[in-house]
């Protein structure tokens, strides 16, 4: 354990440099790869899924299933999959991956390590905000909505899996977002 000493003033940046880390450990118990057979079908009706499934097609706070701008664009993503490909679960969640992919640019917090240090673009509430330093702030606080990110094109890692699970989930495919390395 460290403790570190130091006074700031609210709604100013600091002057020295203050530097420190914060980590934890995981015993991670990985379950069975589960293998989506290549012929796997979205079901044309939701309650052909189990129940305990089922709650992976709902919209919730953060994966925003039911706004319009991701609805409008899982139905885009549907017209580019092949008329005879559109209930078959790999290529549905593929125009997914895919437009992501190419659509959406990752903005991490550091460089590759030939790049410098660099802020976050998620309204830049990870590391400075209206008041101040805000460090210690949960994603779940300033991270982009599927919607945000679609206006943006830009994110964190977070935000991608929240847009991912949000168009799967309209397109008929249930879906969870992995947040974090302790979830």
């Amino acid at each position: 354990a460290t403790t570190a000493d130091c006074e700031r003033e609210p709604g100013r940046d600091p002057v020295d440099e203050l530097q420190g880390g914060y980590g934890f450990l995981e015993m991670a118990t990985p379950s069975p790869r589960v293998e989506v057979p290549d012929d796997a079908e979205i079901p044309a009706d939701p309650l052909d899924y189990p129940e305990g499934v089922r709650v992976y097609l709902a919209s919730d706070a953060y994966v925003t299933a039911d706004d319009p701008a991701v609805v409008a664009l899982a139905a885009q993503l549907l017209e580019g999959v092949a008329p005879g490909e559109r209930r078959n679960t790999r290529a549905v969640a593929w125009a997914v991956y895919e437009w992501i992919a190419r659509n959406v640019t990752h903005d991490a917090v550091f460089g590759s390590g030939r790049e410098p240090y660099r802020d976050v673009t998620s309204g830049i509430w990870q590391t400075i905000q209206e008041g101040g330093w805000c460090w210690g702030r949960s994603f779940y606080d300033w991270a982009y909505r599927p919607a945000e990110l679609l206006a943006a094109r830009t994110g964190i890692c977070v935000e991608h899996s929240w847009l991912a699970s949000a168009l799967l989930r309209v397109l008929g495919i249930p879906a969870r977002a992995r947040v974090g390395s302790a979830q």
